[in-house]
């Protein structure tokens, strides 16, 4: 069964990261995490030590679990925004979440970026796009965003987020939606009361 699914994203343009790849598999595995929540699946990943973003539409309804193949987390609080679809997910000190890297410049258009998330709750895939549409709100991108990967880290080829997937809009051509870091910067700071760089 495992053998098929990986088939099946492969054929969809997910794959699994290589060690090449922008982050090493090791390093990903304590940044971004399988969120199992009431009646959806996505991925979250590290913004600070204790805080996992993940998309608001992902998490409504509530949390089970989150998990990475190495670790496991509760959620002890969670801070929504339905509106840009954001959610900041408060976990326990141990185990820590390893923050991302977050970019410090917007992307410019025809930039390449990848997508991490664990496409249909299960394996930790990448899917690859560039930019095409930028506004302060939302980037677009052409690229495959399969259910499971709703909140999962856009990265540049510096391994920097850029910004949250957050919906695939595709009809006939691949075509992702994504939060901008910036937008996610000052919804975090609202949450926290703390900046993120």
């Amino acid at each position: 069964m495992k053998y098929l699914l990986v088939l099946a994203l492969v054929l969809v343009g997910c794959t699994a990261p290589k060690d090449n790849d922008i982050y090493d598999q090791k390093v990903l595995s304590k940044q971004i995490l399988n969120i199992y929540a009431t009646d959806c699946l996505g991925t979250g990943w590290g913004i600070d030590h204790r805080t996992v973003v993940s998309c608001f539409h992902v998490v409504e309804n509530g949390i089970i679990g989150m998990e990475s193949p190495t670790e496991c987390w509760r959620a002890m609080d969670t801070r929504c925004y339905p509106e840009p679809d954001i959610a900041f997910i408060t976990v326990p000190e141990r185990p820590e979440v390893e923050p991302m890297a977050l970019a410090s410049l917007p992307p410019k258009l025809g930039e390449e970026v990848y997508c991490y998330g664990y496409a249909m709750g299960s394996l930790l895939g990448v899917t690859k796009g560039e930019i095409f549409f930028i506004a302060p709100n939302m980037y677009l991108a052409d690229m495959t965003v399969i259910p499971g990967m709703s909140g999962g880290p856009v990265v540049n080829n510096k391994g920097e987020v850029l910004g949250m997937a957050q919906a695939f809009l595709g009809q006939g051509r691949p075509l992702a939606k994504i939060i901008p870091i910036e937008v996610i910067k000052q919804y975090y700071h609202d949450a926290t009361q703390k900046d993120v760089r």
